[in-house]
């Protein structure tokens, strides 16, 4: 099933799906009429199947601004329309992925003077679990040029978004768990001085992240990508209280980067318990340390373990 905003009405785009066969052929050739006929200013469709039926969702462009959402079923044919979300603002770059269980839902809110990317899980019913939620914040005030992206790699969720650092327009991540909490903090995934944007990304084999993205060295665009090791591992430790906390364990390769750590000292060890350095505004540059296990600690008792590779 292919879903696509359609531009035969000129400006007032409706949303339209489409059935295709393994081999290529298109069952409905004028396409299926998903979103409703009235005020036809309907955006940003994505969808998601959960084996049983397919999960459209989209978002109405203008105020009230609404995230719509509609089911259609393997024949072609559909269930009402319902609304999964009623955001305050613009809404762009909705997508949505199934984990097995749940969908989620995820779209970026245009909050001046910079955006949010929200996140919503929903039943196999499309009925909310709980309400939305901000996933990463700080990124760049163009949606229309800097969509998101979303992947479920078995046990997280990703969501990236554009944050605008050091003059550069840089993609970042931020992972989620199944139950719909921030797991760790959010990290880069491109790695030059040079713009990037609409990035992407998928993951495969030894707990790997293929991501790609657009990057302007100079002169022209280009497609650039990487190999991450992106996966966050949990450790159960026990404290005095013999109960169990959680430590976080990050995968990094160029720098280690604290959101809202102003002010907040912390501190990077090596293995044996010797400091290799401090941060700056939350930022430490990994470019002089060899592969291998370090610990962050903060001075407000927040500790984590970090994996520096390649």
């Amino acid at each position: 099933m292919v879903v696509w905003m359609d531009g035969r009405f000129s400006f007032n785009y409706r949303i339209y799906a489409a059935r295709v066969t393994p081999s290529g052929s298109v069952l409905d050739p004028n396409g299926i009429p998903v979103g409703p006929a009235n005020n036809m200013l309907h955006y940003y469709p994505a969808i998601a199947f959960d084996g049983t039926r397919f999960l459209v969702v989209w978002s109405y462009h203008t105020s009230p601004y609404t995230i719509m959402g509609r089911f259609i079923n393997t024949d072609g044919t559909l269930s009402d329309t319902f609304v999964v979300a009623t955001p305050t603002s613009l809404v762009s770059g909705v997508k949505i992925v199934f984990n097995g269980t749940n969908y989620f839902v995820n779209w970026l809110d245009y909050v001046t003077p910079l955006d949010v990317i929200r996140g919503l899980r929903l039943t196999t019913s499309g009925v909310p679990i709980g309400s939305p939620f901000t996933i990463l914040s700080d990124l760049t005030n163009y949606p229309q040029n800097y969509p998101i992206a979303l992947r479920w790699d078995g046990h997280n969720y990703l969501a990236t978004g554009n944050r605008y650092v050091s003059s550069t327009y840089q993609v970042y991540g931020q992972f989620c768990s199944p139950t719909g909490t921030l797991v760790g903090s959010p990290f880069r995934i491109s790695n030059s001085s040079n713009n990037h944007s609409y990035a992407d990304m998928i993951p495969g084999a030894n707990s790997r992240y293929l991501n790609v993205w657009s990057e302007y060295p100079g002169s022209s665009w280009d497609i650039s990508g990487n190999l991450d090791v992106l996966i966050p591992v949990e450790e159960q430790k026990e404290n005095s209280m013999n109960k169990p906390v959680s430590l976080v364990c990050s995968i990094v390769r160029d720098a280690i980067q604290l959101d809202n750590a102003n002010g907040i000292k912390t501190s990077i060890f090596d293995i044996t318990g010797r400091k290799v350095g401090t941060t700056t505004n939350g930022y430490f540059s990994c470019s002089n340390l060899s592969e291998g296990v370090y610990f962050v600690s903060a001075s407000n008792s927040i500790k984590f373990k970090v994996i520096k590779v390649k």
